[in-house]
Protein backbone atom coordinates (compact mmCIF):
# COMPACT_ATOMS: atom_id res chain seq x y z
CA UNK A 1 0.00 0.00 0.00
CA UNK A 2 1.24 3.49 -0.80
CA UNK A 3 0.54 5.87 2.08
CA UNK A 4 1.12 9.58 1.43
CA UNK A 5 1.32 10.97 4.94
CA UNK A 6 3.57 13.87 5.97
CA UNK A 7 4.42 12.19 9.26
CA UNK A 8 5.31 8.52 8.84
CA UNK A 9 4.54 6.40 11.87
CA UNK A 10 8.09 5.09 12.28
CA UNK A 11 10.53 7.65 10.89
CA UNK A 12 13.53 5.72 12.16
CA UNK A 13 12.56 2.65 10.13
CA UNK A 14 12.15 4.34 6.74
CA UNK A 15 14.30 2.83 3.98
CA UNK A 16 14.60 3.84 0.30
CA UNK A 17 12.44 1.49 -1.75
CA UNK A 18 11.92 2.77 -5.30
CA UNK A 19 12.05 5.83 -7.56
CA UNK A 20 9.30 6.22 -10.14
CA UNK A 21 7.73 8.77 -12.47
CA UNK A 22 4.21 10.17 -12.43
CA UNK A 23 3.56 9.18 -16.05
CA UNK A 24 -0.08 10.28 -16.15
CA UNK A 25 0.14 13.97 -15.32
CA UNK A 26 3.21 15.79 -14.02
CA UNK A 27 6.10 13.59 -15.26
CA UNK A 28 7.81 14.32 -11.93
CA UNK A 29 10.07 11.79 -10.24
CA UNK A 30 8.98 10.63 -6.78
CA UNK A 31 10.83 8.54 -4.22
CA UNK A 32 9.02 5.80 -2.36
CA UNK A 33 10.22 4.79 1.10
CA UNK A 34 9.30 1.68 3.03
CA UNK A 35 8.41 1.78 6.71
CA UNK A 36 10.05 -1.45 7.83
CA UNK A 37 7.86 -1.77 10.93
CA UNK A 38 4.43 -1.21 9.41
CA UNK A 39 5.41 -2.35 5.88
CA UNK A 40 3.66 0.69 4.43
CA UNK A 41 5.12 2.62 1.50
CA UNK A 42 5.47 6.40 1.78
CA UNK A 43 5.54 8.74 -1.24
CA UNK A 44 8.14 11.52 -0.99
CA UNK A 45 7.78 14.40 -1.56
CA UNK A 46 4.11 14.33 -0.73
CA UNK A 47 2.15 16.79 -2.93
CA UNK A 48 0.70 19.73 -1.03
CA UNK A 49 -3.01 19.55 -0.23
CA UNK A 50 -3.83 22.32 -2.70
CA UNK A 51 -1.89 20.51 -5.45
CA UNK A 52 -3.15 16.99 -4.85
CA UNK A 53 -6.32 17.25 -6.95
CA UNK A 54 -4.26 18.22 -10.03
CA UNK A 55 -2.78 14.72 -10.15
CA UNK A 56 -6.23 13.32 -10.97
CA UNK A 57 -7.06 15.78 -13.76
CA UNK A 58 -6.29 13.43 -16.60
CA UNK A 59 -8.48 12.00 -19.37
CA UNK A 60 -6.57 8.75 -18.88
CA UNK A 61 -7.79 8.38 -15.28
CA UNK A 62 -10.80 6.20 -16.09
CA UNK A 63 -12.05 6.06 -12.49
CA UNK A 64 -12.98 9.73 -12.88
CA UNK A 65 -13.79 10.04 -16.58
CA UNK A 66 -15.70 6.83 -17.41
CA UNK A 67 -13.86 6.82 -20.74
CA UNK A 68 -14.64 4.25 -23.42
CA UNK A 69 -12.16 5.36 -26.06
CA UNK A 70 -9.29 2.91 -26.00
CA UNK A 71 -9.03 -0.86 -26.00
CA UNK A 72 -7.67 -0.66 -22.44
CA UNK A 73 -10.75 1.36 -21.39
CA UNK A 74 -13.02 -1.37 -22.74
CA UNK A 75 -11.04 -4.10 -20.96
CA UNK A 76 -11.23 -2.09 -17.73
CA UNK A 77 -15.01 -1.79 -18.03
CA UNK A 78 -15.36 -5.51 -18.72
CA UNK A 79 -13.30 -6.39 -15.64
CA UNK A 80 -15.16 -3.80 -13.56
CA UNK A 81 -18.52 -5.41 -14.34
CA UNK A 82 -17.16 -8.66 -12.90
CA UNK A 83 -15.62 -7.07 -9.80
CA UNK A 84 -18.81 -5.10 -9.07
CA UNK A 85 -20.70 -8.36 -8.72
CA UNK A 86 -18.01 -9.73 -6.39
CA UNK A 87 -18.12 -6.59 -4.26
CA UNK A 88 -21.91 -6.79 -4.02
CA UNK A 89 -21.69 -10.42 -2.97
CA UNK A 90 -19.12 -9.52 -0.30
CA UNK A 91 -21.18 -6.78 1.33
CA UNK A 92 -24.31 -8.94 1.13
CA UNK A 93 -22.64 -11.56 3.34
CA UNK A 94 -22.34 -8.89 6.04
CA UNK A 95 -26.05 -8.28 6.25
CA UNK A 96 -29.24 -10.26 6.80
CA UNK A 97 -31.18 -7.62 4.95
CA UNK A 98 -30.77 -4.38 3.07
CA UNK A 99 -29.04 -1.69 5.09
CA UNK A 100 -26.98 1.48 4.71
CA UNK A 101 -23.67 1.82 2.91
CA UNK A 102 -21.18 4.64 2.43
CA UNK A 103 -18.75 4.36 -0.47
CA UNK A 104 -15.72 6.63 -0.05
CA UNK A 105 -14.01 7.59 -3.30
CA UNK A 106 -17.03 6.51 -5.31
CA UNK A 107 -15.59 7.63 -8.66
CA UNK A 108 -18.24 7.53 -11.39
CA UNK A 109 -20.72 5.73 -9.16
CA UNK A 110 -20.94 2.23 -10.63
CA UNK A 111 -20.61 0.47 -7.28
CA UNK A 112 -23.22 2.68 -5.61
CA UNK A 113 -25.56 2.18 -8.56
CA UNK A 114 -25.47 -1.62 -8.27
CA UNK A 115 -25.92 -1.35 -4.49
CA UNK A 116 -28.99 0.85 -4.93
CA UNK A 117 -30.40 -1.52 -7.54
CA UNK A 118 -30.11 -4.32 -4.99
CA UNK A 119 -31.89 -2.50 -2.21
CA UNK A 120 -29.12 -0.77 -0.25
CA UNK A 121 -29.55 2.76 1.07
CA UNK A 122 -26.54 4.51 -0.39
CA UNK A 123 -24.30 7.50 0.25
CA UNK A 124 -21.11 8.45 -1.58
CA UNK A 125 -18.05 10.67 -1.18
CA UNK A 126 -16.14 11.81 -4.27
CA UNK A 127 -13.82 14.88 -4.32
CA UNK A 128 -13.48 15.10 -8.12
CA UNK A 129 -16.18 17.30 -9.68
CA UNK A 130 -16.37 15.49 -13.00
CA UNK A 131 -16.61 12.04 -11.43
CA UNK A 132 -19.10 13.24 -8.83
CA UNK A 133 -21.45 14.59 -11.49
CA UNK A 134 -21.34 11.28 -13.37
CA UNK A 135 -21.98 9.36 -10.14
CA UNK A 136 -25.00 11.51 -9.34
CA UNK A 137 -26.47 10.92 -12.79
CA UNK A 138 -26.03 7.14 -12.41
CA UNK A 139 -27.43 6.88 -8.89
CA UNK A 140 -29.96 9.70 -8.80
CA UNK A 141 -28.47 10.58 -5.40
CA UNK A 142 -26.48 13.52 -4.06
CA UNK A 143 -22.78 12.65 -3.68
CA UNK A 144 -20.79 14.79 -1.25
CA UNK A 145 -17.30 16.05 -2.01
CA UNK A 146 -15.82 15.64 1.48
CA UNK A 147 -16.29 13.12 4.26
CA UNK A 148 -16.72 15.99 6.71
CA UNK A 149 -19.96 16.89 4.91
CA UNK A 150 -21.53 13.80 6.49
CA UNK A 151 -22.39 14.86 10.01
CA UNK A 152 -25.16 12.75 11.49
CA UNK A 153 -25.50 9.59 9.38
CA UNK A 154 -24.09 6.28 10.60
CA UNK A 155 -23.63 3.28 8.32
CA UNK A 156 -23.69 -0.50 8.51
CA UNK A 157 -20.93 -0.76 5.88
CA UNK A 158 -18.27 1.68 4.66
CA UNK A 159 -16.22 0.76 1.61
CA UNK A 160 -12.95 2.15 0.25
CA UNK A 161 -12.02 0.40 -2.99
CA UNK A 162 -8.44 1.45 -3.79
CA UNK A 163 -8.92 4.79 -2.09
CA UNK A 164 -7.02 4.63 1.20
CA UNK A 165 -3.65 4.96 -0.54
CA UNK A 166 -4.78 8.36 -1.85
CA UNK A 167 -5.62 9.75 1.60
CA UNK A 168 -3.18 12.46 2.78
CA UNK A 169 -3.75 12.21 6.56
CA UNK A 170 -4.29 8.55 7.27
CA UNK A 171 -4.85 8.48 11.04
CA UNK A 172 -7.34 11.35 11.20
CA UNK A 173 -9.23 9.98 8.20
CA UNK A 174 -9.60 6.54 9.80
CA UNK A 175 -10.89 8.19 12.96
CA UNK A 176 -13.49 10.05 10.89
CA UNK A 177 -14.60 6.78 9.32
CA UNK A 178 -14.95 5.11 12.73
CA UNK A 179 -17.34 7.85 13.82
CA UNK A 180 -19.53 7.16 10.79
CA UNK A 181 -19.81 3.41 11.45
CA UNK A 182 -22.61 1.89 13.49
CA UNK A 183 -21.53 0.02 16.60
CA UNK A 184 -21.30 -3.32 14.79
CA UNK A 185 -20.55 -1.82 11.38
CA UNK A 186 -17.89 -3.01 8.97
CA UNK A 187 -15.17 -1.07 7.17
CA UNK A 188 -13.96 -2.73 3.95
CA UNK A 189 -10.64 -1.52 2.54
CA UNK A 190 -8.91 -2.64 -0.65
CA UNK A 191 -5.43 -1.30 -1.48
CA UNK A 192 -2.75 -2.11 -4.09
CA UNK A 193 -0.43 -4.91 -3.00
CA UNK A 194 3.19 -3.99 -3.71
CA UNK A 195 4.15 -7.59 -2.87
CA UNK A 196 2.02 -8.93 -5.72
CA UNK A 197 3.47 -10.62 -8.79
CA UNK A 198 2.62 -7.78 -11.17
CA UNK A 199 4.17 -5.17 -8.84
CA UNK A 200 7.42 -7.14 -8.65
CA UNK A 201 7.37 -7.75 -12.40
CA UNK A 202 6.74 -4.17 -13.56
CA UNK A 203 8.64 -2.49 -10.69
CA UNK A 204 8.74 1.30 -11.19
CA UNK A 205 6.34 0.98 -14.13
CA UNK A 206 3.59 -0.68 -12.06
CA UNK A 207 0.34 1.23 -12.64
CA UNK A 208 -0.50 1.43 -8.94
CA UNK A 209 2.66 3.45 -8.26
CA UNK A 210 1.55 5.97 -10.88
Amino acid sequence: MKQIDRSPIHKHSLKPFLNCIDHSVSKKVFSIYKDEESELLITTPRPLDQELSLYYESDNYISHTDAKKSFVDKIYKFVRSYTLKRKLKLISTLSNGYHTILDVGTGTGDFLAICKKNGWKIKGVEPNNKARNIAESKTGMHVVSDINDISSDRFDVITMWHVLEHVPNLKSYINSLKKLLKENGTLIVAVPNYKSYDAKHYKQFWAAYD
